[in-house]
C-alpha cells in the first residue's frame, strides 16, 4: 500500500479518484465495485488502498463532468 502523498506529476492516484473514499489521512476504500469476498461467504468488503496507489479503473472528476449531459449532476 502506497501511503506517501502522490507526486504532483502523478496523474493517477487513489486520492484523486472518483471511486475512492478516505478512512484516514493515508488510506481509504475503493468503492468502484460492490463489496465482495474472494470465498463468497458472509459479508464482503471494499479493498483498502493507500492514497498514492492507482489502478486501471481510475476516474477523475473532470472525466465524469465531460460524460454528463448539460444540467445533469448540478444541484
Amino acid at each position: 500500500m502506497e501511503t506517501e502523498h502522490p507526486r504532483d506529476d502523478q496523474e493517477r492516484a487513489c486520492l484523486r479518484c472518483l471511486w475512492w473514499r478516505p478512512i484516514n489521512s493515508v488510506s481509504g476504500h475503493c468503492k468502484r465495485m460492490p463489496p465482495a469476498r474472494p470465498d463468497g461467504e458472509a459479508e464482503g468488503y471494499w479493498p483498502m488502498t493507500g492514497r498514492a496507489d492507482w489502478c486501471g479503473e481510475y476516474r477523475d472528476d473532470a472525466a465524469l463532468r465531460q460524460e454528463q449531459p448539460a444540467g445533469e449532476g448540478e444541484k
